[in-house]
């Protein structure tokens, strides 16, 4: 049986293929699991977001601008507090804001603190005027006069931070000072069902990199606390609190591969949100159910679920032209792509695109990117390879355009997708060049190799060395990244180690190193059994792979 994608280079005796396509899809399609969804290409990683931005300033000397665009006033006091927790050897000064201003550059010269290694400027928005006419105020023109003294009167970095029409106010408004800007980072603001996700997983980790003991802990915890609140009298019961409750132990029950309790409580988030009147969670938590049955299994149910997710959220906002309905485009064609539909994952990847042209006045948005990311991928494994390339290549000049900088994570993930490509053409040449710019990107990016990230563009390049026959360094490659993931996690239980595991077994099995890729099957087994139970799909193909190796071991020491 195969376990991963039909254009990759095969193994040898055992017969399967990288796990980490298929990791990649259903991460992608179980977006309850850490409640930011991969699939929303509204919301980027904020993590992500945070460590190019904290590794920007690291290495910055004298003036820099860099812009940081959030929408909330709350979310970026606490981005910046994140910031500085990153950067203890940097004095990073935050000015906020409480009056409307004209010029910025005397502000900061009348309350820069000495010593301040960098400064975070918050509240610009107060003296932006409304969306319409942000572009024509006072202190946009004067960032635009102001251009050439910001770098001589400032000799450290400076953060803007800008609600999203703000950012749109300063490049359209203030062209000349938008320029000199070394790079953008974007933050979206958590939606409702991500906010109450969170409030259970506060420590900053997310669900799926909990050891399992950890998790069964906290959902024993979660169960204990809702008996609690069910216990009380009916005056005195708070459905809000229960929502939130319930919302997060769903989400630990899903990423633990225990879908049918997960659904149950979902069913249950779904009674509460609508008993509260809350239609756009109600909208949210259809999505939910369905990305849910997709796990355990029920396509049929899972694309019932989230076609209700997208006549809810039409019939909630008016109309189809929302960005909650790309959103929902997007999950849809997840769920499609991964049940090997691409001719329906790509409708609804073109749907999407045709509502954000319809919604944007650019197409220079991340959203646009990324949605153009995800119709490459899916072009690419149609066959389509002229068409994904220019997707992809399309999707970098507008992550170069926004993000302002070539160093950035967003570009680096592109540059793989375009490397696949290139390395379905046959240019195996050239897809190895893509692929090493793209893990320089993230080292860069991150400031040091120790990084998930990294270790994933390790992975990458080490299949197309494995393609190009360099199997020595792909498996330097595979080492290095296991090395890194037991650093980065702080334990070998972790699901991407059992990722790269299996994708070194392989390899190891072309080098007739057969014990130690039976070793290294077993583990990988052994974790996707201990953190997602016997029925998950990752469970079970490891399973395979294991049982194929056993057999083509027997046959080789029958007698013939």
């Amino acid at each position: 049986m195969v376990c991963g994608e039909p254009d990759r280079p095969g193994t040898g005796t055992v017969q399967s293929r990288s796990f980490q396509f298929v990791q990649g899809e259903v991460t992608m399609i179980l977006a309850p699991a850490d409640i930011v969804d991969p699939l929303d290409p509204a919301v980027l990683n904020e993590d992500q977001e945070l460590d190019a931005l904290a590794q920007a300033l690291r290495v910055s000397n004298g003036f820099k601008l860099f812009l940081a665009v959030c929408n909330s006033p709350l979310q970026r006091g606490r981005l910046i507090d994140r910031l500085r927790e990153r950067l203890p050897e940097i004095k990073l000064q935050h000015l906020r804001l409480d009056m409307p201003i004209d010029q910025l550059l005397g502000e900061l010269q009348e309350k820069i603190d000495g010593p301040a290694d960098a400064v975070a400027v918050d509240g610009l928005e107060l003296s932006l005027g409304d969306a319409d006419h942000a572009a024509g105020s006072p202190l946009v023109a004067h960032l635009n006069a102001a251009r050439n003294s910001f770098p001589e009167v400032l000799n450290r970095p400076l953060v803007l931070w800008l609600p999203r029409y703000g950012l749109t106010a300063v490049m359209q408004g203030a062209p000349d000072f938008g320029s000199i800007r070394s790079g953008t980072f974007f933050f979206a603001e958590p939606p409702d069902a991500a906010t109450l996700g969170r409030l259970a997983v506060n420590d900053g980790s997310t669900v799926s990199s909990l050891p399992p003991d950890e998790r069964a802990e906290r959902i024993a915890t979660l169960n204990r606390l809702l008996e609690d609140l069910g216990s009380l009298p009916a005056d005195q019961q708070d459905r809000r609190a229960e929502l939130r409750l319930t919302f997060s132990l769903a989400s630990y029950l899903t990423i633990s591969g225990r879908f049918s309790e997960a659904e149950s409580q979902w069913m249950s988030c779904l009674s509460i949100a609508e008993s509260l009147g809350k239609r756009e969670l109600v909208a949210e938590l259809h999505d939910m159910l369905g990305l849910n049955a997709a796990l355990r299994g029920d396509r049929q149910a899972a694309l019932g679920w989230l076609q209700k997710a997208l006549d809810e959220k039409a019939e909630v906002f008016g109309t189809e032209l929302h960005l909650s309905v790309v959103e929902s485009l997007h999950r849809m064609a997840g769920v499609l792509k991964y049940q090997g539909d691409l001719r329906g994952a790509r409708r609804h990847l073109e749907r999407a695109m045709e509502i954000q042209a319809s919604l944007f006045s650019t197409e220079s948005r991340p959203e646009t990117a990324e949605s153009l990311l995800a119709l490459a991928e899916v072009l690419r494994q149609q066959g389509d390879l002229t068409a994904a390339r220019q997707h992809v290549e399309r999707s970098l000049e507008i992550q170069r355009a926004v993000f302002g900088t070539g160093f950035h994570p967003s570009i680096a993930k592109s540059m793989h997708v375009l490397a696949r490509v290139l390395l379905a053409y046959g240019d195996l040449a050239a897809a190895r060049q893509y692929s090493e710019q793209a893990l320089g990107i993230q080292m860069a990016a991150f400031g040091t190799d120790l990084h998930p990230n990294v270790a994933q563009s390790l992975q990458e390049l080490a299949w197309i060395l494995r393609a190009q026959g360099d199997l020595a360094n792909s498996r330097q490659r595979l080492e290095r990244a296991l090395e890194i993931q037991a650093a980065v996690f702080g334990t070998k239980e972790h699901m991407s180690t059992g990722f790269t595991e299996i994708d070194l077994a392989t390899l190891l099995l072309e080098l007739n190193e057969s014990s130690r890729a039976f070793e290294l099957l077993e583990h990988a087994y052994g974790v996707f059994e201990r953190q997602v139970g016997s029925d998950h799909p990752y469970t079970q193909c490891a399973q395979r792979l294991l049982k194929e190796l056993e057999e083509s071991s027997r046959e080789r020491l029958e007698p013939r």
